[in-house]
Parts: C-alpha cells; structure tokens; sequence
C-alpha cells in the first residue's frame, strides 16, 4: 500500500511513460491498482504518439495482473483528462504476452474528447502510424478549427496494425466546425468549415459538410487517403455555389493562372455559377498535380469578352477545366437576345508555346442586330438573317499580354442573307453563298480583316487607336480583290482594289449607284486626319458593258490625282 506524488515511470518497448502522477497503489506480486487523482501529468507515449502529452487533469483507476504464464494485462478504467487543448475520458486494455512468445500485445481502446482545439491536434495525432508528408499536410491544413467530438477505438494485435486484413480496427472520428482549412498551396482556403475528419485502419477520408470559398458557399467537400503507408496522393473533391467571379479568381489566383490565369483579364462575367473540384494532390516531390474542374450555371450568367461585342447571357451546360486546357462540348446561350451553341477545346494542352483554347459557336443573327453592335452604312446594302458559324482562338502564350490578341472566324452560307448589290455581287436570300471571314485582333490597338464573301476578297489592316479620343478604325494599308481569288496584303499604304470579273454592266452599277447613295452616307474623314485613303484600282474584265459600246479582255486602271491630296481627284 502506497501512496504518492510527482511519480514517473520511463517508457519502455513495451509500456508507456509518465511524469507526474499522483496516485494511490495496492498491489502485491501477481497484480495490483493505482488510483488517479494528478494534475500536471506528463505522458510518453512513443512511437504512436511522438510529442509529449500534457495534462492538467487526470483521474481514474489503472490495474494489473499477472497470469501464472508470465503474461500481464494491464487495465484502465474511468480515465478522465483534461487540458487547454481538449477535454475526454477513456478506458483501455493492454494485454502483454510472456516474453519470447506469440502472438504479442493486444490493446482495447476506447477514448472520446469533446471541447478540442484543432490548430493544437499536432500532439494528439497518431504519427507513428502515419506519413511524415501525410503529418505535414495536416499541420498546414489545420489552420484553425473547434473539436466538438472526437471518438478513438483501436483494438486488435498491435504487431498486425493496421489490419489490411480486418484482423482489428484502428477509427479516430473528429467532428469539427469553425475550421479553416489550408488545403494546398496557392489555392483559396475553405472557411467556416464544418465536416468530419476519419482515420480507419490504414486510410483517411475528410467530409466537409458545409463552408465557404472565397464568396462561394462550399455544399461538400472531401479528401481522401487510401493508405496512409505508402501515401503518394491525395484525392480532393469540393462542390461550391457563389458569384461566377470566384472562377476568374480560381484561374488567376491559383497554380492554373501559369496557363489559364490572366485569361480572368479578358473576360466579364455576372451572376452565379456552381464549380465541381476534383484534386489529385501530389504527396511526393516531383509529381504533378491533377485538377480536374466544372463549371455549370444553376441560375441567369452571363459572360462577355471585354473590348469586343461578343455578350452570352442565360448560360447553360458544363464547362470542364484541367491544369492546363479548357473544353466543353455543348454550352447554350443567347448572344444579342438570340440563341447560340458553343463548344470549347485546348488544342495542344500543356505546351507553352502552341496551346491554344478554341471556341466554337453557331447562331443565327438578323442583320439589324449586327448593324446596330458595329455601325456601318454598309449595313444598309443587306437584309434578312445571318445563320453564322463563330470562332474565336486564344494563344495560352498571348495570355500574359497587356491586350490579349483574337483570332475571330465568321463563316456562313448566306442563306437568308439578301445583298442589295449588282451583278455579279448581289444576291437574293434564297440562294447560297460563301462567307469565310477572319479577324486578327488586339482590342484596342489593331485588326485585320482577311477573308472575304463569294467573288469578293479583302486583307484590311486597321489601326484602332492611332487617333485616340476618335472613334473608329483607321486603315493602314489594305487590298480588296474581285474575282474570287484571296486578298493579299499590299506592300504599301492605302487601299488597293484589283481582280477580275467575267462581265461588268456599268449601266447598272451607276444606276444602283444613284438609287442607294444617299442611304449609304456616313462620317467622312477630314481633310489632314491622317487617314490613308483610295491608292489604286486595276480590274481585268472579260465583258465591259459601258452603255452603248462594249469591250471584251478590258483592263482597267485608276488612281488618285494629285497623289490623292485634297482636292485631287480620280484619273
């Protein structure tokens, strides 16, 4: 019989160790009782816990036996502690066999906690059955969080932990809330988290219930481990719903801004989107990491690319995202209050210098809404409806401009389109045609038109900012071509028009001319505006009709008089 304080007992292979204790002892030499009453205990409990445990409060009863063939069981019961970090009580069984026998110790534990600080878990985690990169993770993910409950059992042969094979179970179950989790490096934290944290046996798996990222609200989250041996992995899944403006900050706030990021600069979005997160987050130096993404519209969206008129509202679909490419297959939309199809795809995902983000879109625009976005007399010369094939490229390279360049195609086949021209280039909306049209653009700063529509062809540079506080294009240098052949562009400035043409029937041009010229007047330059203008026409023609005499194989030629200075004219 004994009693005592500021007892210590130092750790051995096979029991643990303790400082400060304060108890009560009865025993004799087969088995024996200690009686708890500390405050101020140390425990070691080495290997599976590697950093001492400290208690400001701790009671209840420990006993042992000793069986006549050398085996001890070692017992606890009504354990009660508790400190700063947690509160809990638990009771366990430890059976030692005699030495040099099989199969070894068995242990029976059974502990719940309540009232834990998740930033100070550090100590409480079972490292010696741990990763160390797994230990490191979970230091730097546990920011901050309040442990409301935490359940551990662990019973089974210690020597075949963790019990692949279910000859035991190992099951720490946290429940916490009010948790900041610091998931990966240079991804948006999950705040106000609530969810559950669950070792069993050799795996782990998070859930989080509910949360926030950035403006976001987080509806499940989830991180899971298989094996926490050989961890080379771990597997992310996160479901939000927020503002769209949270995924322009995923991609230029994240590891994704190296490919994708400042692509966030050339786009404006509005209302609300749902992202589906999937991580494969690398445990092991050298290895990549894996994103894979989903971005869908649960309500109105809109998204628009700045300094071009290109505005889809009332999205719907799926828009897909991994590490360095985008895609969708199918994504609808209403482009100027009319219904639009668009498909997304990287081409040449992960290189640097030719990855290029493709988008594909099909709607059919009346000619009314296309006049009244890029105004133009010209506009007055057609009428009906445009069913218009719309491409626009984004280089991954160019991302990082100041003003990211567009390469923007137009196709269609005219059908519905009427062109209020002469032969040979009018035609009604019955019948079928040919636009193929592209358009090289750095908003703000320049576009070339190249392309063209049927038996005309152009190559137009235009300067967008030479006379800033001016509205408009200014050309640079440009050629139009008659006859079907492509436009190239010329080799100085000023507009070149030349090309050839079966027949021509000057009568009906003049008369056209004089039906539609008043409709066709608009902002004309200033003498001295710096604006090129006409350089030179030659026109091969097959038949000349000039209204009375008629020449075949002609060639004709014009240029500015004056070297086309004001006041000059045509010769």
């Amino acid at each position: 019989q004994a009693r005592g304080q500021g007892l210590g007992l130092v750790r051995s292979e096979r029991i643990p160790g303790f400082s400060g204790l304060s108890a009560a002892l009865s025993a004799d030499q087969d088995q024996g009782e200690i009686r708890l009453g500390s405050e101020g205990l140390a425990l070691d409990l080495k290997p599976l816990f590697d950093r001492p445990i400290g208690l400001e409060q701790f009671s209840g009863l420990f006993a042992w036996s000793r069986a006549p063939d050398g085996s001890l069981r070692l017992t606890g019961r009504n354990l009660a502690l508790e400190n700063a970090d947690l509160r809990g009580r638990a009771r366990f069984a430890l059976d030692l066999p005699a030495l040099g026998t099989d199969p070894g110790p068995f242990l029976d534990l059974r502990a719940s906690f309540t009232d834990g600080n998740g930033a100070k878990a550090r100590p409480y985690l079972p490292v010696g059955i741990m990763h160390k990169d797994l230990i490191a993770w979970l230091e730097r993910a546990l920011v901050a969080c309040r442990i409301s409950q935490a359940d551990l059992v662990l019973r089974g042969p210690l020597h075949r932990y963790p019990f692949r094979a279910q000859e035991g179970v190992f099951q720490l179950v946290i429940e916490f809330e009010d948790a900041v989790l610091d998931y990966l490096a240079g991804w948006p934290r999950i705040e106000d988290a609530k969810g559950t944290l669950r070792f069993q046996n050799q795996g782990l798996d998070i859930q989080i219930g509910s949360g926030r990222l950035l403006d976001s609200k987080v509806l499940a989250a989830s991180a899971t481990l298989p094996d926490l041996w050989s961890p080379r992995r771990l597997a992310i899944h996160g479901e939000s719903e927020g503002p769209m403006s949270d995924g322009l900050r995923i991609l230029s706030e994240t590891p994704l801004s190296r490919q994708l990021g400042t692509l966030s600069r050339s786009l404006e979005v509005q209302g609300r989107s749902r992202l589906d997160l999937d991580l494969s987050v690398p445990l092991i130096r050298g290895e990549p990491l894996g994103v894979n993404g989903r971005v869908t519209w649960p309500g109105p969206a809109g998204v628009a690319l700045k300094d071009t008129p290109i505005a889809l509202v009332g999205l719907a679909g799926e828009l897909g995202f991994t590490v360095d490419s985008i895609g969708a297959r199918s994504i609808r939309g209403q482009l100027w209050g009319r219904a639009l199809d668009m498909s997304i795809a990287t081409r040449n995902p992960g290189d640097t210098k030719s990855a290029t983000s493709e988008i594909r879109a099909h709607t059919r625009i009346p000619i009314e809404d296309l006049a009244a976005r890029a105004p133009s007399p010209a506009w007055r010369l057609a009428s009906g409806n445009l069913d218009l094939e719309l491409g626009v490229d984004l280089r991954n390279a160019d991302l990082k401009e100041t003003s990211l360049p567009l390469v923007i195609g137009l196709r269609s086949d005219l059908r519905g389109l009427a062109l209020d021209l002469p032969p040979p280039l009018g035609k009604p909306a019955n019948r079928a045609g040919k636009l193929d049209l592209r358009a090289d653009l750095v908003p703000g700063r320049r576009l070339v038109l190249s392309g063209g529509l049927d038996l005309l062809a152009m190559n137009l540079d235009l300067d967008l900012d030479r006379n800033p506080g001016t509205a408009g294009a200014h050309l640079v240098r440009g050629r139009v071509r008659l006859g079907g052949e492509p436009a190239t562009p010329p080799d100085a400035s000023g507009l070149v028009v030349d090309g050839s043409l079966k027949e021509l029937d000057v009568p009906v041009w003049v008369d056209w001319w004089k039906r539609v010229q008043g409709n066709l007047k608009g902002p004309q330059p200033t003498a001295g505006s710096g604006v090129p203008g006409f350089r030179s026409a030659s026109l091969r023609i097959g038949h000349l009709n000039l209204g009375g005499p008629s020449l075949t194989q002609a060639y004709v030629r014009a240029e500015p008089l004056n070297g086309g200075k004001p006041g000059g004219g045509a010769g």
